[in-house]
């Protein structure tokens, strides 16, 4: 055999020998905890990389897991009524008092009732509101008159007299126009 081919097979052999210890020292050391693929280098596969790809634990590269987030509903009511209207109102006219005059007419008191059409609840939810309402069967027209909150469902009314042309006449009373604060 022939020293120089002897030589470079040596020479060859030798390199072949160093090329796999350092393959061994590297996957000895990417082994090592300090040179983890996880973004934090304190943790172990499976984990996030650097990337923010997940990596599984046979150390395969992925998309990370889908993750669902839960947002619990606000614990505080957000209802607000609708806009108060006069036709959520109406009002009864409760006789009090009436005095005839034969063909000439009556006098008559009425107290007017309010009634509202939802709960006590809603209707405190507005404030304070004062009702008007028109009063018809007066000989000189419509009586205007105005039941004033007194906060929630109480109401402060005054009586009105009325004076009417005879004694079939029977006062209605329709809300005009309601206001809160």
């Amino acid at each position: 055999m022939d020293p120089t081919k002897l030589g470079i097979g040596l020479v060859a052999g030798a390199v072949v020998v160093s090329a796999s210890v350092v393959g061994i020292a590297l996957a000895i050391r990417n082994g090592d905890s300090a040179s983890s693929p996880c973004a934090d280098k304190a943790q172990s596969v499976p984990c996030f990389n650097a990337a923010g790809q997940w990596v599984g634990a046979g150390g395969s590269v992925s998309t990370p897991p889908t993750t669902y987030r839960y947002s619990a509903p606000p614990t505080t009511s957000t209802y607000s009524p609708p806009p108060i209207r006069k036709d959520d109102f109406t009002v009864e006219l409760k006789v009090t008092s009436k005095q005839c005059f034969g063909t000439a007419g009556c006098n008559v008191v009425v107290e007017p009732m309010l009634n509202y059409k939802y709960g006590a609840d809603r209707m405190t939810s507005y404030g304070t509101c004062d009702v008007t309402y028109s009063i018809s069967g007066d000989e000189s027209g419509e009586v205007i008159g105005t039941a004033y909150g007194d906060g929630g469902t109480r109401f402060r009314v005054s009586n009105s007299i009325l004076s009417t042309n005879s004694s079939r006449v029977q006062p209605k009373a329709t809300v005009t126009d309601v206001t809160c604060r």
